[in-house]
């Protein structure tokens, strides 16, 4: 898959994320969980396990966890990323 192949399909989950709802640019775990049908529980072990999708902790380490909806398009198109 070319790099602009790859692009074109991010672009189109963005654009399936936010046709369902989810319009903001940074997703909250629960976000994700009904995006992806991936429990919490796993989102949370997947963090600290330095997998899955790429993650920001807003207003630093104990601020609230959001997932940024590009890498989660990216995520779905391409596969697990290690964040670690």
């Amino acid at each position: 898959m070319t790099t602009e192949q790859k692009e074109k399909l991010i672009k189109e989950t963005m654009d399936d994320i936010s046709a369902t709802g989810y319009k903001q640019l940074m997703l909250s775990p629960k976000d994700v969980s009904e995006i992806t049908g991936v429990s919490i529980s796993a989102l949370d072990n997947w963090r600290r396990d330095g997998i899955g999708m790429p993650y920001k902790k807003m207003n630093g380490k104990r601020g609230k966890v959001m997932y940024p909806k590009r890498d989660l398009a990216e995520w779905i198109v391409l596969g697990n990323i290690k964040v670690a």
